[in-house]
């Protein structure tokens, strides 16, 4: 059992780290990239689709921010999964929570874009293929280094933001707060909620926070209030940020344009540059530096159980599972190398990230009743009421997510995907047969040991 000594040696993460994480987590391509195909959607109305795409994201991490208040979740959604829904569910999750890495290939996509902007001469799949590297071996040498680097980046990124956003006020056009005005919801209902999907991939992601569950300090607490102030942070700045860019020029002229054709025209070139380098492409850093050590901690847990191969539980000597990361560094590294365009690669990776949290969102629906202590205890103070409504939102949500992110795929994307699943769910099984995979029961049932769900006070 963990004693309480010993559970605070063990985070190295206070809140301030928490918080610089969560935020360069989500503030990333898809506020300098999407931004423009949005506008291209829904026209001088995507703040408003900007706006609505947080609160809809919001609802869709809601149920991670309960249990990580009730809960140190050491393996992310993997944990809650293992000690709700039991073995097979577990390693159908964690088989095919990989291919959740496909979105890292779209903000290593936009890196690309933005550098070539700045610079016309650069290749910008080489650049893509650069910045996925660089921030590959950043996480190497584990969570120490990349918090450092993350708190430094995330204050020039909100300083850039900001600069964006407080000069443009004052360039806005003639009209801009009319939604009567032309220009507004260019092509009508299906343009706007086909402008707040492509948007809510950008308003997610800080919802991997519940991942670091083990390196926090004080979990239940700072992860918790680190997204919840996340998501305030970013209904801010995106809808500002998107009122500036679908309304300081025309809309012919911005339309499925990246952030910078705005930016060039309303900032003094120092002010660009300082713009350009903390923003766009420090946005894309910070969530790059992030995705790498998010995503291998369920992984890594999956790996103990034994669904991975022996060799995948070995870390270096930071504590970075290796072999997890590489695989996560080539499922993201695929796109690129196939030069899929940023609009594919969005719906393509909602399409798969949100079928996969579906599982998710299954367990948590059975935490109340599983764990009523733990669920009692929560200093958010949730009433069954409020959980299960909350609930029914996220799960219609989810749905939603899913069905027009394949609407705007091709059969053969949706066909791939499927069968991506499938073979996933096939590995689990084969997996389950081969008697490899030992998850202790006991220590399901008695969260107290800390190895699937720690409920030492935090």
């Amino acid at each position: 059992m963990f004693g309480l000594e010993e559970y605070k040696k063990e985070g190295v993460l206070d809140l301030r780290a928490l918080l610089s994480i969560s935020i360069g987590s989500v503030i990333g391509s898809g506020v300098v990239t999407v931004i423009g195909a949005a506008i291209g959607q829904t026209g001088r109305s995507a703040w408003l689709a900007y706006a609505g795409a947080v609160l809809l994201g919001f609802v869709l991490i809601a149920p991670f921010i309960m249990v990580s208040s009730m809960f140190r979740l050491k393996g992310g959604d993997y944990t809650i999964i293992a000690s709700v829904l039991g073995t097979r569910m577990a390693g159908i999750y964690v088989m095919n929570f990989i291919f959740t890495n496909l979105a890292t290939s779209l903000t290593a996509t936009a890196m690309g874009i933005y550098a070539r902007s700045l610079i016309p001469s650069l290749d910008a799949q080489a650049v893509s293929l650069v910045a996925l590297t660089f921030f590959f071996g950043v996480n190497l040498l584990g969570v120490k280094a990349m918090s450092r680097l993350q708190k430094s980046m995330s204050v020039i990124l909100i300083a850039a933001l900001a600069t964006f956003c407080i000069v443009g006020f004052g360039q806005l056009l003639p009209g801009t707060f009319s939604i009567a005005e032309s220009g507004y919801f260019l092509n009508g209902d299906r343009g706007f909620l086909n402008a707040m999907v492509m948007l809510v991939i950008s308003t997610t992601m800080h919802q991997t926070l519940a991942a670091f569950g083990g390196d926090a300090i004080h979990p239940k607490r700072d992860i918790p209030t680190a997204m919840i102030a996340t998501s305030f942070i970013i209904l801010v700045i995106y809808t500002s940020l998107g009122l500036v860019a679908a309304n300081a020029l025309p809309i012919s002229m911005v339309a499925d344009q990246p952030l910078t054709l705005v930016a060039k025209k309303i900032l003094p070139m120092p002010l660009f540059v300082f713009f350009m380098i903390g923003g766009p492409i420090g946005a894309i850093c910070t969530t790059l530096n992030s995705t790498f050590t998010a995503a291998s901690k369920p992984l890594l847990q999956g790996a103990e159980d034994g669904w991975f191969p022996s060799f995948f539980q070995r870390t270096n000597r930071f504590g970075a599972p290796v072999g997890f990361m590489v695989c996560l560094y080539v499922v993201a590294l695929v796109p690129i190398l196939l030069k899929f365009d940023i609009s594919t690669i969005t719906n393509n990776a909602g399409f798969i990230y949100y079928m996969i949290k579906l599982v998710s969102l299954a367990a948590i629906l059975k935490i109340p009743g599983k764990y009523p202590k733990q669920f009692g205890d929560s200093w958010l103070c949730i009433s069954k009421r409020v959980f299960y409504s909350v609930m029914a939102a996220a799960f219609a949500a989810q749905c939603m997510m899913i069905y027009v992110s394949a609407r705007n795929l091709s059969w053969i994307h949706i066909i791939v995907s499927l069968l991506m699943l499938a073979a996933a769910c096939g590995a689990a099984l084969y997996r389950m047969r081969t008697g490899k995979v030992k998850i202790d029961k006991e220590d399901l049932d008695d969260n107290s040991k800390g190895k699937y769900i720690d409920g030492i006070p935090s």
